[in-house]
């Protein structure tokens, strides 16, 4: 009977971690939301505090894991530019002849950009993902700002939005409200997630999915999943980060290019082909050869 106590015991502690691992996102677009104080913004940076060897960090509001921040909308632009670039001439440049097979007359034109790029940002390796976290995110996507902000540029953006797993791209807005974001962001998002300040020190939060985003009707809505934690804020869970500054969509912080300079040092290493590592076997077995036919008691 104790033995059936104590699996049961531990099971009842390891199966939240355990879920939350396997049902993690790792790219997408995900908005979160609730009242003031219900921890939207904490647990934005409980993903970035989950960095991992090869993530990159940015977000508009200060963290001890952030590596690139931005103000403006005119920072989000240009960062969300740089990580479309690099994608597209680091990323897929290994295969780019399998991508342009069917459709040959467009590889000259991609290789000679590609080949600019590469000179002005030499060692760039494939292989990083992205995390962006926006606080406040109406300032940026509310239907004025969208609409005086993002024209002529708001079709690039789009193009990121609709599709930021194939650039590893984990984005996340937090606001009060769904409605406070412009209708053609909002349809957008992948899932919604609305945190519950709940009882004392226990709160909760919901992830729903939006068959018509552009009605945000929690009746009609798909619940896919529900989370629980205890939260003795400021003590535990404890996070470096600050929001005391007011994000400020006109100001801008982001120097273009920089976040090149991260993923210089955050890519991982090319691994060896097949045949480099065969041959660096064999070139290690000559040189034992010989060391040994020298000196037979000779080893590595």
């Amino acid at each position: 009977m104790s033995d059936t106590l104590s699996m049961i015991l531990v099971f009842a502690v390891l199966f939240p971690v355990l879920y939350a691992f396997v049902r993690r996102d790792p790219y997408g677009f995900n908005v979160y939301m609730g009242e003031y104080g219900s921890g939207k913004t904490q647990n934005m940076t409980k993903f970035l505090k989950r960095k991992g060897k090869h993530q990159i960090n940015v977000s508009n509001y200060y963290t001890g894991y952030t590596d690139v921040q931005i103000q403006s909308v005119h920072d989000l632009l240009a960062v969300l530019e740089d990580m479309y670039d690099y994608h597209r001439y680091v990323t897929m440049w290994p295969e780019r002849k399998k991508l342009f097979s069917k459709k040959p007359w467009r590889l000259p034109s991609y290789e000679a950009r590609a080949e600019e790029f590469h000179r002005k940002h030499p060692g760039l390796r494939p292989g990083v993902n992205f995390t962006l976290a926006l606080d406040e995110g109406s300032v940026y996507f509310n239907p004025r700002e969208v609409k005086e902000n993002f024209a002529g540029r708001l079709r690039g953006l789009l193009k990121i939005f609709y599709q930021p797993r194939k650039i590893k791209l984990l984005l996340l807005v937090a606001v009060q409200s769904p409605h406070e974001i412009d209708v053609r962001i909002r349809r957008l998002a992948s899932y919604y997630v609305k945190y519950y300040k709940g009882l004392v020190f226990f709160r909760w939060a919901k992830k729903y999915y939006f068959p018509n985003p552009e009605e945000m009707d929690f009746e009609k809505a798909d619940l896919v999943g529900t989370s629980f934690n205890v939260n003795f804020y400021p003590y535990y869970p404890r996070y470096d980060y600050s929001t005391t500054e007011l994000v400020d969509p006109s100001e801008d912080c982001y120097v273009p290019w920089s976040v090149f300079a991260v993923i210089a040092e955050r890519a991982p290493a090319p691994r060896p082909s097949f045949s480099q590592r065969i041959a660096d076997v064999v070139s290690r077995f000559r040189r034992l050869s010989l060391r040994t036919a020298k000196n037979p008691e000779a080893t590595l």
